[in-house]
């Protein structure tokens, strides 16, 4: 059995006047490896930036809302990533943009169009869209709101499409593939192996 490392890529016999040529066939598994390795590294880079994003908001008390209607336009567009911070009531103006929750559970995002006291850090804050030609029915009673901090137009589009079936579906596809090419055994017919070939043949397709 032969133990020594491989050559280069071809190597000739000692005999200048040989008839053949000794080649080395390196692995499929190694060959897989290679092409699994640009995977695993945008994988890790992409783990990542999202670990870090995540972190970034946790510390900043920050959370992404996705903008869903065109009542806010053009300031919000619809599929715009909307970064909202929870503050005081209190704190707001009339002009600042902020999401809350309505009595009924459902969430609104819209513009402050006033803000009057009720008591203790109880605030009514009017909304309205800025599509809207007048404020919306009921004003919000509430002690905290989220504001707005950070418009990223056209990110909702991505978070929404990043949790569809089919897009998780496919990152787990993507994810188990590099990692089956980087980490699975090898088996004995993956091994490399010397070839011998006749002069002058082609020796980038031996063996295959």
């Amino acid at each position: 059995m032969i133990t020594t490392s491989p050559p280069p890529a071809a190597i000739a016999a000692d005999d200048p006047g040989a008839a053949v040529t000794v080649v080395w066939r390196a692995p499929r598994r190694a060959a897989l490896r290679r092409a699994g390795e640009p995977v695993l590294t945008v994988l890790a880079v992409l783990g990542a930036a999202c670990l870090a994003a995540t972190v970034a908001m946790a510390a900043l008390r920050v959370t992404p809302l996705v903008v869903r209607s065109g009542s806010m336009e053009p300031a919000l567009p619809v599929g715009s990533m909307v970064l909202v911070r929870p503050v005081p009531a209190a704190e707001v103006v009339a002009g600042d943009v902020v999401s809350v929750e309505r009595p009924d559970g459902t969430r609104v995002t819209h513009r402050v169009v006033e803000v009057g006291t009720v008591a203790g850090p109880l605030r009514r804050v009017t909304l309205q869209g800025d599509r809207n030609p007048v404020p919306d029915p009921e004003p919000v009673v509430t002690a905290t709101v989220d504001r707005a901090v950070l418009v990223v137009p056209g990110a909702g589009r991505v978070l929404q499409a990043a949790g569809t079936p089919p897009a998780l579906f496919a990152a787990g596809v993507l994810v188990g593939v590099a990692l089956w090419t980087a980490f699975a055994p090898p088996v004995a017919r993956e091994r490399g192996r010397w070839l011998v070939l006749p002069a002058g043949a082609d020796a980038t397709g031996a063996g295959r």
